[in-house]
């Protein structure tokens, strides 16, 4: 879910290089794959996740940073868990709205860290 909402937020695969961006998903995949060979430790690998994520989401808002970060973790058992991914401040705007999803202008904002789901809600 992380790394699909990091996507969607930057338009390109977090585990790719910029200039790489149109690549099909096996080469993506394959993008995510290489992280993983190069490191030869189970710590090396949660490493070179949570650089690449960071690195990728570093122009988004603080709420969507962090929502990103708590979904990708190398190791399952650190990773959010589906129940502390919806009640993450990133979806706290959708709580008592008339509808679960919140408006795309507040989603744009979100991503680009111009609003607050507290205050914008």
């Amino acid at each position: 879910v992380g790394v699909t909402i990091a996507e969607l937020a930057t338009g390109r695969h977090p585990f790719l290089p910029a200039e790489k961006g149109g690549l099909a998903s096996t080469e993506r995949f394959w993008a995510l794959a290489e992280v993983i060979k190069h490191t030869a430790t189970a710590k090396e690998c949660a490493a070179a996740t949570d650089a690449a994520i960071s690195a990728a989401v570093a122009d988004c808002g603080a709420e969507l940073r962090s929502f990103v970060c708590a979904a990708v973790r190398a190791e399952a058992s650190e990773r959010a868990t589906v129940q502390e991914l919806l009640a993450h401040p990133f979806f706290a705007c959708a709580e008592g709205a008339e509808s679960s999803t919140p408006p795309p202008e507040l989603l744009r904002r979100l991503w680009l860290g111009d609003a607050s789901p507290a205050r914008d809600c």
